[in-house]
């Protein structure tokens, strides 16, 4: 599989400010990495979070879906907790920093990530599985070998290399069993590298509803 570090690392490599569409496919990549989450757990998450912090001031955010999800993995999926990191870009100063910037351009809708040009509408499942694929492939990594469904064994084998148990992965990622995880997700991480790893300065919003 691909190293998400190499992502996430990209990502902390952006120093100037972001366009909302940049700052879109940063949030969605960061909350997908941090949870093992599907696109289509994301693209249904609602902007209504709730914050935590316990005695050890860890903070955590839970974000309700706007549905409940149909069966998938172990029960129906109604929020996903992101929690507080101390590496960047952390999950939760990310879902802060997108509201914020979003909040002129909500206009009544529940869903948290909206389309980056206007009118600003809750995104596809498409858009949510391009704006993975291009921070995968803007951090070199080759997609025409590792689509947007491999971020999540990707993420989940690099929690078990830093000590995550399997145990842990199961009920964090919803998966049916353990050797569901084994099986289908967990892979002895291997960097494929793209061509190039193109600057924010040469994107291009190129959107119509799905950006």
């Amino acid at each position: 599989t691909w190293d998400i570090d190499l992502v996430l690392l990209w990502w902390v490599a952006q120093n100037t400010p972001l366009s909302l569409y940049n700052l879109s496919r940063k949030t969605f990549s960061v909350l997908a990495l941090a949870s093992c989450s599907r696109v289509d757990d994301l693209v249904h998450l609602a902007a209504e979070p709730v914050y935590h912090s316990d005695n050890d001031n860890v903070i955590s955010v839970d974000l309700p879906r706007i549905k409940p999800s149909k069966q998938q993995r172990r029960g129906k999926l109604e929020f996903i907790t992101f929690y507080a990191s101390d590496s960047s870009p952390c999950p939760v100063s990310s879902v802060r920093e997108y509201l914020l910037r979003t909040q002129a351009i909500r206009s009544g809708h529940r869903a948290l990530f909206l389309t980056s040009t206007s009118p600003h509408k809750p995104i596809s499942k498409q858009t949510g599985t391009r704006w993975l694929l291009t921070s995968m492939s803007d951090a070199g990594i080759d997609t025409s070998v590792f689509k947007a469904h491999s971020a999540c064994g990707a993420a989940a084998s690099k929690k078990v290399s830093r000590g995550a148990t399997l145990s842990q992965l199961v009920k964090s990622g919803r998966w049916r069993s353990k050797s569901t995880l084994r099986k289908f997700y967990l892979r002895n991480t291997k960097v494929v590298h793209g061509t190039s790893s193109p600057s924010l300065d040469d994107e291009a919003d190129k959107a119509t509803d799905n950006s």
